[in-house]
């Protein structure tokens, strides 16, 4: 499987303070069968902010010393990136990460609580500036649990989903579990991800999530969102849905990252 939201880098925001943590989240991603994790942390702007080339080189650092452990799990770069005044613009000029740096697809956060003002404006710019939005866990945003249709429609124009794991299996209540099966069950999520902050209280893990699913949804369909579509969203390919329009085809990402593959 492949994680493509998890908080692995650290000392960076609210995942691991720790290399030795953020190696042992990796131990227990292998124990539940994923095999590559997205770097996703929290992008901000203040005096302590990641840019793209510090991001690169802390993901490379983890990669490295999950390699020498002997832990068979890739460490491939991405961000969680937060939908405000300043996305469009830092996007624009290429001053965000976007999933292994393939300069396509984003994993945008809104609030918990509400949807900005521009919410709309700001997936339509990024789409047609080049980039695939992927709004994080969806249903955990109170207005898109109210207004699904509003998700719908994003995904309609281009824009995909992803769902948190750990929502499926109700820690974060039964409201929000309610909303995610929901949202699973018609077809307004793309992909699912642990968003792991630890490795205990927070793990990256999707093995239970994936149970749940494939009972709302079958296996084969369950699997595209844990296999297929994340790793053609790593490698900047298309992602053809019902909902949405296709994009086009750039480099693959180990190619942007690390240049020509071994």
């Amino acid at each position: 499987m492949i994680d493509l939201h998890a908080h692995i880098l650290p000392g960076v925001d609210d995942g691991p303070d720790t290399l030795d943590i953020a190696l042992e989240m990796l131990r227990v991603a292998a124990r539940d069968g994923i095999t590559t994790v997205a770097a996703t942390s929290h992008w901000c702007w203040n005096e302590n902010a990641l840019t793209v080339p510090s991001a690169l080189e802390r993901t490379e650092r983890v990669r490295q010393a999950a390699k020498e452990a002997g832990i068979p799990v890739e460490v491939v770069p991405g961000a969680e990136v937060p939908a405000d005044d300043e996305t469009v613009f830092a996007a624009l000029r290429g001053l965000l990460m976007t999933y292994a740096n393939n300069g396509r697809y984003l994993l945008l956060e809104f609030p918990f609580h509400d949807l900005p003002p521009l919410a709309d404006q700001t997936i339509e710019q990024l789409l047609a500036g080049g980039f695939v939005p992927v709004v994080a866990h969806p249903e955990r945003n109170a207005v898109l649990r109210q207004q699904p249709r509003r998700l719908q429609e994003w995904m309609r124009r281009g824009a995909l989903s992803q769902l948190t794991g750990s929502s499926l299996t109700g820690r974060f209540g039964p409201e929000v579990q309610k909303a995610a099966c929901r949202m699973l069950s018609e077809g307004l999520a793309s992909v699912l991800a642990s968003d792991g902050h630890s490795p205990q209280r927070r793990p990256p893990v999707l093995s239970e999530a994936v149970s749940v699913a494939e009972k709302l949804i079958g296996r084969e369909k369950t699997l595209e969102m844990v296999k297929e579509l994340p790793t053609i969203i790593l490698e900047g390919g298309i992602v053809r849905s019902e909902a949405g329009p296709a994009v086009e085809r750039p480099r693959r990402f180990w190619q942007r990252w690390f240049g020509p593959r071994e």
